[in-house]
């Protein structure tokens, strides 16, 4: 049998509860955040909003979490569907039951923006090739939960530097008809 390198005894040793590793990091992260928000908050308006990145986890930061950060907090939340461990089928991720119960249920008692969405699903799911009617519905749906639960929204504005990609620009989408701006009076604030 190989003999175990340092990094095989480190990650064993991480492994054991001796040390969380992924705790200690967001705790670092955490007192960054309150190191940053204690030095520009003398230059800042005393009504400055703060935003702090969830990185892609709404679960991650709370009230407790982010005692020692001073100032109006408010939770960015970036929200792909695309990202998710299973491919699904295009009705299911239209319906948005996930992405609604987040923002209900798992909410955190401070504002939240969706920082960003795109129209992006995997090219996987079933129905994906089916025609052009999805990414219309999908738009509406995820933008109806942002305006109701979040303090503000932004949908992913930039083209991507391929060709064949269309669900993740914003002039590609509303040249389509899949997006409609003028449905959103407040387009991006709620």
């Amino acid at each position: 049998e190989k003999e175990p390198t340092w990094l095989d005894q480190l990650v064993a040793f991480l492994n054991l509860g001796y040390f969380d590793a992924t705790r200690f990091y967001w705790a670092s992260v955490a007192q960054f955040y309150a190191d940053a928000a204690t030095i520009v908050q003398k230059h800042l308006h005393p009504e400055a909003i703060l935003v702090l990145d969830t990185c892609w986890d709404m679960e991650r930061w709370t009230m407790e979490a982010l005692r020692d950060v001073p100032g109006n907090i408010w939770l960015d939340y970036h929200h792909y569907q695309c990202m998710g461990n299973e491919a699904g089928n295009v009705q299911e991720h239209c319906q948005a039951v996930e992405f609604e119960g987040l923002l209900t249920e798992k909410m955190q008692s401070l504002p939240v923006i969706i920082g960003e969405f795109s129209l992006a699903l995997p090219p996987s799911a079933e129905g994906y090739g089916d025609g052009t009617a999805w990414p219309k519905q999908f738009f509406q749906r995820q933008a109806s939960l942002a305006e109701k639960h979040a303090s503000a929204w932004f949908f992913w504005n930039y083209k991507i530097a391929r060709e064949g990609w269309p669900h993740w620009s914003y002039r590609e989408s509303v040249e389509r008809g899949w997006i409609e701006p003028k449905l959103f009076g407040t387009l991006g604030y709620s």
